[in-house]
């Protein structure tokens, strides 16, 4: 039997899926077979309110000898002081002291005039800075610069700088890479250069229209379209890449012959293709060279509820779905369908809802027997109590349950 996972959720008063709480605590124990009292990994999360990660722990534990420990990483959050430090630690099997790792996570505001930075620190096991991460924003919140300063080997200095325009939406965007050299008189000068840069166009009603880009040797163009009310319509992103030709090698013995001037590069073209209708996507293409790599066609029904969708590679069809609602337009039932290289049904995978569109059961068939059951159980306030693995024996192999303190 393979691994036996459980989990332990302890909720503080809070409401979950997208509504407010104070303190969320989650355990998740996992254990090499059920009914085993030692379990080979463990894990805690402390969230406090909105969602802020305070604290994780997460332990590794060898099967031999059983309990030992392999591996452990602590992260503790300070929201006064905005420090996150996180450490990861190795065991020997021998003993002696652990091999660490140390990131420290700084969320630093200024005042309300100037910018609002975030930064990581990656340190080794020996405590030496390795790298340096820097998030900087602006006063409406919008990011304009991602540096990472590298500081193994020779220091490194790369970024990303954005600018916007009045309506907030992103103009430009461009990829740096940054040195300093030494002129005579032992004068520093810092230069930077361009390696990627993109650049973006909005209609009347702030909706993106066109997007272009390159790079030493990429060009990139994306275009939307929409119809009268303002629904996309079409959408398609297109990447050229160049690539250096190198001369064919000559065979041994092989005369020298005048031979076709070979072209110094040459160009791969990928595009990406969807279209729309009232709003709905009806059909994804992939372009490679002009060829159709991958294809997937969306049927409705009453414009709005999908009623069919199927997903070809290469001309074969891999994936099927099929979406069934009941006499109110509510989903009840949804199949999936995977097929082999071959062509043949490979499995399904059978999922049914409640009346609110909740999961209640996920059942896998291969040659019409079923081989995997999901269940999924709700309280009367639609919030997730218990889920049950159940194989083709019937035999419990996975549980999940969760605790609730309103």
């Amino acid at each position: 039997m393979k691994n036996y996972l459980q989990f332990v959720l302890l909720l503080c008063p809070f409401m979950l899926w997208g509504q407010a709480y104070r303190e969320l605590r989650v355990e998740q124990y996992q254990y090499n077979l059920e009914g085993d009292s030692m379990p080979i990994k463990k894990q805690i999360w402390r969230y406090g309110e909105g969602g802020i990660l305070l604290g994780q722990e997460e332990y590794e534990y060898r099967k031999q000898p059983a309990g030992s420990l392999k591996s452990s990483f602590l992260y503790q959050y300070d929201e006064e002081a905005k420090l996150g430090q996180q450490q990861k630690l190795q065991y020997s099997v021998k003993g002696g002291q652990p091999q660490s790792q140390l990131l420290k996570t700084y969320y630093l505001k200024y005042g309300a005039d100037e910018q609002l930075r975030s930064k990581q620190l990656y340190f080794d096991k020996t405590g030496e800075l390795q790298r340096e991460d820097t998030l900087s924003y602006n006063k409406k919140g919008q990011l304009v610069v991602e540096e990472t300063f590298d500081y193994r080997g020779s220091t490194s200095h790369r970024s990303w700088r954005m600018k916007y325009n009045k309506a907030g939406k992103l103009k430009k965007k461009g990829r740096y890479v940054h040195w300093s050299t030494v002129k005579r008189g032992g004068k520093v000068v810092y230069k930077k250069e361009r390696r990627e840069c993109y650049r973006y166009k909005y209609n009347r009603k702030g909706q993106p229209k066109l997007m272009k880009g390159k790079s030493s040797s990429r060009r990139y163009k994306t275009v939307w379209k929409y119809d009268e009310e303002g629904r996309i319509s079409f959408y398609q992103s297109h990447i050229c890449k160049r690539f250096k030709n190198s001369p064919k090698p000559k065979k041994k013995g092989e005369e020298e012959q005048k031979e076709k001037k070979q072209p110094k590069y040459r160009y791969v073209s990928e595009c990406h293709t969807k279209k729309y209708e009232k709003g709905q996507l009806v059909l994804e293409v992939d372009y490679d060279h002009g060829k159709v790599k991958e294809r997937s066609e969306t049927s409705y029904i009453q414009d709005t509820l999908k009623s069919e969708l199927k997903y070809w590679v290469a001309g074969k069809l891999k994936r099927e779905e099929k979406y069934y609602y009941d006499s109110l337009g509510q989903l009840e039932k949804q199949e999936n369908y995977y097929y082999n290289s071959l062509g043949l049904l490979n499995y399904r995978l059978d999922i049914y809802y409640n009346s609110k569109e909740q999961i209640l059961r996920e059942e896998q068939w291969v040659r019409e027997q079923k081989v995997r059951e999901l269940r999924h159980q709700y309280d009367a306030k639609g919030r997730q109590q218990r889920t049950t693995l159940m194989l083709e024996d019937g035999q419990k192999f996975e549980k999940t349950y969760y605790f609730y303190k309103d």
